[in-house]
């Protein structure tokens, strides 16, 4: 996930168009991806946002 805050501390939210579920963007890894171009790419697919400075908070790994 990427949580994308704007500087009057607002949180993008996206509502998905199948279920009308509000979401933040994310996805996953991509094989020789780092977690930043991750964040990035997701951003940039996910919402058309070129995403400037971007702090980790953390990662969370599952079995899917």
């Amino acid at each position: 996930m990427v949580l994308l805050i704007d500087a009057e501390g607002r949180l993008l939210m996206q509502r998905r168009a199948g279920t009308g579920a509000w979401h933040v963007p994310g996805g996953y890894l991509e094989p020789g991806e780092s977690v930043e171009e991750t964040a990035r790419r997701e951003a940039l697919e996910e919402t058309g946002l070129v995403v400037g400075e971007l702090a980790l908070v953390g990662v969370c790994v599952t079995d899917d």
